[in-house]
């Protein structure tokens, strides 16, 4: 019986844990003037909630109903109101946040301000920073943010991300007891160099092309300069068919030639050819041996976003994954076209990146080394394929750093 209780109490303990996040602020702003938040989901029914920073300690992650109650913040007399769900970092004991189950959750850092994000109803939604809405109320204000998981096997997914802007550097270290079993005990993700480097060198590497127009100098709270926004959000380089001549080559070589592709352990080698607008591609082997999967012809605005012709079920299974594929690989520039008919292209071999005439600039910046750590950054939607991403994943967490700032200088 003791036995017995012990396991129980054993089993209860492992469930019950709480993985502590770690801030360490390497920034030029003081802790009372970072402002933190985390939004998300329980694990356990999706009911959405934010994290109370001040009451959240190792035994108790303080998950609060997240509801349009919350909307007592405001920025200005008469407004709407706005989530009140942010704590200076200097007012977060020890600077370490216990986290619980949850998952689709945003850990939200405003520079001298709290964001102002609407909840607009009970059920989880709410209005985020919008960068192209000049009279969003965040459109003055830095901002950068973590997204997390931490899921019901107990199993931690965790990351940077690129994908909306570069407005700081931040530094992401995940680890896990390697003695348990842990998949991956050390993780470590985010820009190596300070904010005034990546500025200068992106000015420098993008001078004079459309790319430049990403840098925008809308941030009025703090004196540092600009932010580099994702060309998606830069109609004046989306809305340029930056891409329509090299979509344009892809689908009239590959009309009268097959496409021989190897996609990875994932997905496996494909082979087809264009029938109208359309890809139509099967598996020749891997996990989805014999599927089928349709890829129709995408604009640059769909290229660019990773939406659109690469975000549309076909009725196969195999659809999506394979979009994002080809999206990945326009972005990096890897889909060669004079090649003899049904010659095989790796799309995951990393040396042939952004060595083509046509490829996204913005994530070529991030994914230099001396830029981000080891390379790896999410610069934009699909990159996870072939695994080139922020994310850190283990599969038995034992705590998460968080670094504002980044790792200045260190090399991968």
């Amino acid at each position: 019986l003791l036995f017995l209780t012990l396991f129980c109490v054993a089993i209860l303990k492992v469930h019950a844990q709480k993985i502590p996040i770690e801030i360490v602020n390497n920034s030029v702003f003081p802790d009372d003037k970072v402002y933190v938040a985390i939004i998300g989901k329980k694990v356990s029914d999706d009911a959405p909630i934010y994290y109370d920073l001040i009451a959240n300690n190792a035994n108790d992650a303080a998950l609060r109903a997240l509801t349009t109650n919350t909307n007592t913040l405001h920025k200005s007399n008469g407004d709407r109101g706005y989530a009140n769900v942010f704590t200076p970092l200097n007012k977060i004991k020890n600077k370490t946040i216990y986290v619980d189950k949850t998952h689709a959750c945003r850990m939200f850092f405003g520079f001298n301000s709290p964001l102002y994000l609407h909840v607009n109803d009970n059920n989880g939604g709410y209005a985020g920073a919008d960068m192209q809405n000049p009279s969003d109320p965040n459109i003055d204000l830095r901002w950068e943010l973590i997204e997390f998981s931490y899921d019901r096997y107990g199993v931690m997914f965790i990351n940077t991300s690129r994908v909306d802007a570069f407005q700081y550097p931040m530094g992401l270290e995940l680890y896990g007891n390697a003695s348990a079993g842990a998949n991956n005990p050390y993780t470590k993700r985010g820009e190596v160099n300070t904010y005034e480097e990546i500025i200068n060198r992106w000015k420098t590497q993008n001078e004079g092309n459309i790319f430049s127009n990403c840098l925008k100098n809308n941030i009025t709270q703090d004196h540092l300069g600009g932010i580099i926004m994702q060309p998606s959000k830069v109609a004046e380089v989306k809305n340029t068919g930056y891409f329509d001549s090299y979509i344009n080559r892809i689908w009239s070589e590959f009309r009268t030639k097959d496409i021989h592709v190897n996609m990875g352990n994932q997905l496996g080698v494909w082979r087809g050819r264009v029938n109208g607008n359309n890809f139509v591609l099967k598996s020749e082997s891997g996990p989805r041996q014999g599927q089928t999967a349709i890829v129709g012809k995408p604009t640059s605005i769909d290229v660019i976003e990773g939406a659109g012709e690469f975000a549309k079920f076909n009725g196969n299974s195999a659809d999506l994954p394979v979009q994002a594929m080809f999206c990945g690989a326009m972005n990096r520039g890897v889909i060669r076209t004079n090649i003899a008919d049904g010659e095989l292209q790796d799309w995951g071999d990393t040396g042939s990146f952004f060595n083509t005439d046509v490829y996204n600039p913005y994530v070529k910046f991030f994914h230099q080394k001396d830029i981000s750590y080891n390379g790896y950054t999410y610069a934009f939607a699909y990159d996870d394929t072939f695994d080139q991403s922020a994310t850190c994943a283990t599969s038995h967490p034992e705590r998460a750093v968080v670094t504002i700032g980044g790792f200045k200088g260190q090399s991968g």
